[in-house]
Formats: structure tokens, C-alpha cells, sequence
């Protein structure tokens, strides 16, 4: 007599077949989870692992939990949304390795580790980690540097001018807003500020990054608030000495002949476009070499876009700058991820693979 399949063997092999199915499609997050170095990230990410209390609950794997952070920024969700994603999307279980049964993470917990990964000033180095495995396999070539920055907006405040007029004079909180409590206070940023591009206004920060125009991938960059002007933070994003020599590549926002000769002093060559005055409209040679440059410093434009289109926007929602630095690294660093897989994928590059 044939035994009947129980419950729960049928329950496992529609998972295992269920599992195969979403393989078979070969996702974006599959790619990162076969291709990414996640365990070159461990010995940073153990300085923040807090002992767990004696018989306590022992603390969650630190590549587990920066998965989650990689995840949430590429597809731009908010710390719950994030745990719903996590419960809901067995896409997302398979990248970090849990199964519907799995402990899930609460958004606290998650929020916690930025703020961990805040303290210990650990984003950037993240970042420059990955960096450095992209270099060993010969990805990024450093034969050349797009520099721009984009606006990274937060929710606009509802403050007084003579409020608006003391955080611009970098008062505390408490003389800014001497009647709200604490917690009130807590919730508002004194460290982003507005600027207007082309009659818009934006309210935030900037994310001024350097990009390797072969490969689109992001070399470096620096987060400011946002009425920082672009050209300050040219060389800030230029501080590798292996870039000695090669091109740089800007728009005429950063046009200058004082900037110029300070790149050309450190070694760069400048291929700055050049900027219109009134009464000095651009010579013919101008528009040419200008057409000829943005040719190249247009693909930093392909940057910006895929990650506002991919999160639909770039908007965050922290407050201060400290905790913004944390958030944008953290997007630019999933950014990064991705484009390396999409390049292995696509056979764009070679690497010692």
C-alpha cells in the first residue's frame, strides 16, 4: 500500500520547488549573494558586536544584519518596511539566508546598528573596503574622474524665520527652540539646509561623488548640507594619489582658474566645461570642447539616476548630518554593489575571477 506524503513533506517540497523557481530567474539579489565578498566586510562590522548578557539571546551575525542595510537601500525602504519585506518576500529571506521560520530582525534593531555603525565612524571605511576589492580585481581603472553632486532631500521643516535665522547662525537646539521639550527638539534638523538649482528648491544635503567614467562606479565622495557649493568639495573627492595625471571631468559649476591651476599643481588634468558670462558669450571653440567633455561627465547623470529611479527618489529621513553621512554612504556603497554585479554579469569587465 503507497504511504501518503504528510503534510509537512509536502509543505518542503513545495518550498524546495518554490525556492528553484526563484533561482531559476537569476535576481539581482542572487547575483550579490554569489558575488559580493561579504565576509571581507567581518572584521569591521565586529566592532560593534556588543557582548550578549549571560544567558541572554545571543547577538544576530553582523554580515546578516548589513545585508539588511545593503537591502534596504537598494530599494529604499523605511526600517519597517523593511521587516514586512523581510516577513513577506521569500526573495528577500533567500538573500539573507532565513527561511519563514528564521528570527526576523525588528526595525529597531536595525536602527540601532546605524546608529552603532555612526559611532564607531565605520560607513566610510565600509565603503573604501569594497573599494579596495573592486581595485584588486582591476575594476576601477583610474584612468580618469567624473566629479559632481546631487541633492539628497529631507522633510522640510515648519520654522519661524527668527528660527530659521539662529540655526544658520549655528546656535544649540535649546537657544533655537527654548519652548519645545526634548523629544520635540530631537526631531528637528539643524544641519540641513536649503539651496535653489535653476529656480527649484532643494532642502537637504549633497552627495558629491568622484565616478570612474569606464565603469560608472563611485570612487569616492562626501556628504555636505545642501547649500554647499559643488566646487568645494571638488578636491575633497580627489585625495588619491594614484590619480595623478588623470582627466577630471566636471561641469561649469566647478569653473574656475584658481580651481584649475590648484588641479593642475596637484598632477590632475582638468576638462572643466566652460561657463558663459554676461556680455561673454562662448567662442565656437568653447562649445565644442564643452560638447566633447559632456559627452564623458554626462554618465556621472546615469549614476544619479539609476539609484533615484531604482528608489524611486532621494529622499531620507534621518536627522543631522552625522546620522545623513551614514545613510548616503550606505547608498552609495549598495549602489556600488550592484553596478560591479550588473558589469560581471554583463561581461563589461575582467576580473581574477
Amino acid at each position: 500500500m503507497k504511504r501518503k506524503s504528510t503534510q509537512n513533506e509536502v509543505t518542503l517540497l513545495s518550498e524546495m520547488i518554490h525556492d528553484d523557481k526563484i533561482s531559476s530567474f537569476q535576481s539581482t539579489l542572487l547575483r550579490l549573494d554569489r558575488l559580493i565578498p561579504w565576509e571581507d566586510f567581518r572584521p569591521l562590522l565586529l566592532q560593534v558586536r556588543k557582548p550578549s548578557p549571560k544567558g541572554g539571546r545571543p547577538p544576530y551575525d553582523e554580515i546578516l544584519m548589513f545585508r539588511r542595510l545593503i537591502l534596504q537601500e537598494l530599494y529604499g525602504l523605511s526600517d519597517e518596511a523593511l521587516e514586512f519585506q523581510i516577513l513577506d518576500r521569500r526573495s528577500f529571506q533567500m538573500f539573507l539566508g532565513m527561511n519563514i521560520a528564521s528570527d526576523v530582525p525588528d526595525a529597531r534593531t536595525i536602527w540601532r546598528l546605524r546608529e552603532l555603525l555612526k559611532s564607531h565612524d565605520l560607513i566610510k571605511k565600509l565603503f573604501d573596503r569594497f573599494n579596495e576589492y573592486l581595485s584588486a580585481q582591476g575594476v576601477i581603472a583610474r584612468e580618469g574622474r567624473i566629479v559632481d553632486a546631487t541633492f539628497v532631500e529631507t522633510p522640510r521643516p515648519h520654522n519661524t524665520r527668527e528660527e530659521n535665522r539662529l540655526i544658520k547662525e549655528n546656535k544649540d537646539k535649546e537657544e533655537v527652540f527654548p519652548t519645545k521639550s526634548d523629544r520635540s527638539r530631537s526631531q528637528k534638523d539643524t544641519d540641513a539646509r536649503g539651496a535653489y538649482k535653476r529656480s527649484e528648491y532643494h532642502f537637504g544635503y549633497k552627495d558629491a561623488v568622484s565616478v570612474d567614467p569606464e565603469t560608472k562606479l563611485v570612487e569616492n565622495y562626501e556628504v555636505t548640507s545642501a547649500n554647499v557649493h559643488d566646487s568645494r568639495q571638488l578636491l575633497s573627492v580627489l585625495t588619491s594619489p594614484e590619480h595623478d595625471g588623470s582627466q577630471i571631468y566636471a561641469d561649469s559649476a566647478y569653473s574656475s582658474a584658481e580651481l584649475s591651476q590648484r588641479l593642475l599643481d596637484l598632477g590632475y588634468r582638468p576638462e572643466i566645461c566652460a561657463r558663459s558670462y554676461r556680455n561673454r558669450p562662448l567662442t565656437e571653440t568653447q562649445k565644442l570642447a564643452n560638447s566633447y567633455k559632456s559627452r564623458i561627465r554626462s554618465r556621472v547623470e546615469h549614476v544619479f539616476g539609476d539609484i533615484k529611479n531604482r528608489r524611486g527618489g532621494l529622499l531620507i529621513r534621518t536627522i543631522g548630518i552625522a546620522r545623513a553621512r551614514v545613510k548616503i554612504g550606505l547608498i552609495n556603497l549598495a549602489y556600488n554593489m550592484r553596478r560591479y554585479v550588473s558589469l560581471l554579469t554583463g561581461k563589461l569587465i575582467k576580473t581574477a575571477f
